[in-house]
């Protein structure tokens, strides 16, 4: 977690994302003080306070008071089904909800469904009987209650011929709460495919290391002859148990036990385990792909271990782990497919798996699916890598309008390792240009303070004005240039605030206020030594470089430009502006661009902004293809 040089708040779906919760979880969790909101921002603290409280397994009480109104709550991937099967799988999942069946159960009953219209069993006759004699390994399938009239009639439904329906009931039925504590969602059938036309032949041995009921496993069953060449695990005996059906029914004339294993490849353990280590003990395989779980709750047991086996990880980020284990799982010049969320890609808490990734690894491909989970905001990518090494290899870049190439090497020397996708090859010259210009930039060259942390707003915020108090900004009042008029006051009292900078901080002459929390640049010129709330940060910069010239250089639209294409971020981090240019400009030069910023903040022109910002083109030397390029990206 972050300071003011790094990150020491989180918005509320940063938060959802570190929980592996929903949006809606967080806000039931703030409403019933389990977290403490500052401004819209959680602390980092609260966050690492309620992470601990959840290891030390506090999570069940916490749901029953955060989350009761969701405690059963489920939901149907139905973009997942051809149309015609809508109708009568919501005929199934309303059958068993009704009933109040057992979900494990009730899938042993759907799963016996499916081996007999494929043929695989006969339930004609008052008792099962196996045509695949490694059923029998499956004995709550094979020896089940044909008379049981609660849930005989789950043998009634003419089931649609669909990929995994019985996965889809499970995944339907599932709660919401458990799929997000294990950090797993059912993967959309094209997502898969996409891997498996990549990657896969027919000849190819392939693992999924996080399998659940088997849609890699199943799409690698459409390229691959012999079953016994597909390899899988999972935690969930349920899962696994699909996972294997799914697999003899896609491969029904023959006679096999798939290899299937209810086992964590992380944390060494499952009922699996003995009959794992037999059968892939030193193992290799062609391609690896998996959905790993991301922001899995590991105990305190499991990460001792993790850490001593992933020491390159400091993050505890479980699709980190899973992607060194499956890189492990790989024979030399083999092939991994994972599906990641799109924060992976810049976000300074994944920045050990990346160095990991670009300098071990070949990135072959990264597309960009969006957002692909029902009821989960997050967008992703998919993320192909070959196992070997990347010297001056070019990474494809695929999802958008249009697909391009982007060099490694690049990704190893940027900020963080920052996987920079949005940067295509004509972006990167354009902000090579820009930076070739002779430059220096605020690093090690200005002071940086937080906005105040009150601890409770409500008892130290007031709306009106009042005796002893002042006013204090935040975001919503941070616009481009100049303040605008403020909504809070408060009476600054540092010893009874949670956190704040010493006050002659606040209290510059000059100093630059932008907004925390925002996918744009927003800065604002005070010269009125204002407070500030955590939403609205500031610098002091250097008196060697016009602080206006800084302004209108971090307001215009070339430098929204650079921010969007170099961090692609909805904070504005002290380590961003850091990296920002100021040109050594002529004297002419600086002193043209302060008397047009002076003119904005008396309450000038409005057609002065757009002056400013054509002009800072023109010194850049911006051609007018490259300005259009650049205004068409923000």
């Amino acid at each position: 977690m972050e300071s003011v040089t790094n990150q020491s708040f989180y918005t509320i779906s940063e938060t959802a994302e570190i929980f592996g919760v929903t949006v809606s979880t967080i806000r039931n969790w703030i409403k019933c003080g389990w977290l403490e909101k500052e401004n819209n921002l959680i602390t980092s603290k609260n966050v690492l306070k309620l992470k601990g409280e959840i290891r030390r397994g506090r999570l069940d009480k916490l749901n029953k008071r955060a989350n009761k109104s969701q405690k059963t709550k489920t939901f149907a991937p139905d973009e997942y089904l051809s149309g015609g099967s809508t109708s009568t799988f919501e005929e199934i999942l309303a059958f068993i909800a009704a009933n109040k069946l057992d979900l494990s159960l009730a899938i042993d009953y759907l799963l016996l469904n499916l081996l007999n219209s494929a043929g695989l069993v006969s339930v004609n006759s008052g008792a099962v009987v196996c045509k695949n004699k490694y059923l029998k390994n499956e004995p709550r399938i094979a020896n089940i209650n044909l008379n049981d009239k609660s849930y005989r009639p789950l043998l009634d439904f003419t089931i649609p011929k669909e990929r995994d329906p019985a996965g889809f009931v499970y995944q339907s039925l599932r709660e919401v709460r458990s799929k997000s504590k294990s950090g797993s969602y059912y993967t959309p059938d094209y997502v898969v495919a996409d891997m498996a036309r990549e990657y896969i032949t027919a000849s190819s041995t392939f693992l999924d290391p996080c399998c659940g009921a088997g849609q890699f496993l199943l799409s690698a069953g459409e390229i691959i002859q012999d079953p016994s060449n597909i390899y899988g695990m999972d935690i969930d005996p349920i899962a696994v148990k699909i996972a294997k059906i799914n697999l003899m029914i896609k491969y029904k004339n023959f006679e096999f036990e798939p290899n299937i294993f209810c086992y964590d490849s992380l944390t060494k353990k499952g009922v699996d385990q003995s009959k794992f280590f037999k059968t892939c003990e030193g193992k290799l395989f062609d391609v690896v792909a998996s959905n790993p779980p991301w922001g899995y709750h590991f105990s305190k047991s499991d990460l001792i271990r993790l850490s001593s086996d992933y020491p390159e990880i400091n993050s505890k980020e479980s699709f980190s782990y899973f992607i060194i284990s499956g890189m492990n799982y790989l024979k030399a010049g083999g092939a991994l497919f994972f599906i990641l969320p799109e924060s992976f890609l810049n976000v300074a808490l994944h920045r050990d798996i990346r160095n990991v990734i670009v300098n071990n690894y070949f990135i072959e491909k990264i597309t960009r699916f969006g957002k692909v989970f029902k009821g989960v905001f997050t967008s992703v990518i998919g993320i192909y890598l070959k196992k070997k090494s990347a010297l001056n290899d070019n990474v494809l870049i695929t999802g958008g309008i249009e697909s391009y190439t982007i060099p490694q090497k690049r990704w190893r020397d940027n900020w963080n390792n920052v996987f920079d996708i949005k940067l295509d090859s004509k972006d990167a010259e354009i902000i090579k240009n820009i930076y070739d210009i002779p430059h220096t930039t605020l690093k090690g060259r200005a002071e940086w303070g937080l906005g105040i942390v009150t601890g409770n707003n409500k008892k130290y915020l007031s709306d009106t004005f009042r005796e002893g108090y002042e006013p204090v900004y935040t975001g919503k009042e941070v616009r481009k240039f100049y303040l605008s008029e403020p909504r809070k006051y408060i009476k600054f009292t540092p010893e009874v605030f949670q956190q704040v900078v010493s006050e002659s901080k606040f209290r510059a002459d000059e100093k630059l206020i932008y907004k925390f929390i925002s996918k744009y640049l927003v800065f604002s010129y005070d010269n009125s030594k204002a407070l500030t709330l955590n939403s609205a940060n500031f610098l002091i910069p250097a008196k060697d470089y016009p602080i206006k010239v800084t302004l209108a250089l971090f307001n215009s639209s070339l430098y929204q430009y650079i921010f969007i294409k170099r961090f692609a971020s909805i904070k504005v981090l002290r380590s961003h502006i850091e990296e920002l240019p100021l040109p050594d400009f002529p004297e002419k030069v600086l002193r043209k661009i302060e008397n047009m910023v002076d003119q904005i903040t008396s309450g000038g022109k409005t057609e002065v902004k757009k002056e400013l910002d054509d002009y800072i083109f023109d010194i850049f030397n911006i051609f007018p293809e490259d300005k259009e390029v650049i205004l068409k990206s923000i």
